[in-house]
């Protein structure tokens, strides 16, 4: 089995990846990136039957990351690790085509389990059941900072001056984005505000 993480801590990756070496007692050959771009590069090389994803990179969402993997990588199981398990966030990942989302607080007996059920052609969720599209659909509901940045981004605001209009920090902002996609289970500005008209988020 091959498997890539891609997580933007270098000592969580060294701790995984050896971790799961232990665990796969030689039966699985394991590569680490810390961003998207070495990510590619390196599934590229590799070839991984898996790929374990951050939610939150510097980069790049967790969501445009599976479907950008779905496009370039379809052959392989796309696996989403965060220490976020709010339901929203499950949910958009199964409706991006995850196979599985894991805790990063799991133990890595737990994580090796998964990772070969997964392999096998199974799914692994957490122990709670994700909402539906629909029920996601019905049940999100915004905070009041995040109504202000989607306000914001309706506007054409981009996220340095989104930033300084709420005097906050411009990761915060991207933090909240993230939120926001996350919570439409959608993957740009554009079809977040379309979401987000719908649900009559905005006018």
């Amino acid at each position: 089995m091959r498997i890539l993480v891609i997580d933007d801590h270098p000592l969580f990756n060294a701790g995984i990846a050896a971790a799961l070496q232990l665990h796969a007692q030689g039966s699985a050959q394991i590569a680490t990136a810390t961003n998207l771009e070495d990510g590619l590069e390196l599934a590229l090389q590799f070839g991984p039957d898996i790929v374990l994803l951050d939610y939150h990179l510097p980069d790049t969402s967790g969501l445009q990351l599976l479907q950008m993997f779905a496009v370039r990588f379809p052959w392989t199981a796309r696996v989403v690790m965060s220490g976020d398990e709010r339901a929203e966030l499950v949910a958009a990942a199964r409706a991006n085509g995850a196979s599985g989302f894991i805790s990063k607080t799991k133990a890595a007996e737990t994580v090796w389990q998964a990772l070969q059920a997964i392999a096998q052609g199974q799914e692994w969720w957490p122990d709670q059941t994700a909402p539906s599209g629909s029920e996601l659909l019905d049940t999100a509901q915004l905070t009041p900072r995040q109504s202000q940045v989607l306000r914001y981004i309706s506007q054409g605001w981009s996220n340095r001056d989104i930033a300084h209009k709420l005097a906050i920090a411009e990761r915060t902002v991207k933090q909240h984005m993230s939120d926001l996609l996350a919570k439409t289970a959608t993957t740009n500005r554009d079809t977040l505000l379309q979401s987000a008209r719908s649900r009559g988020w905005l006018l």
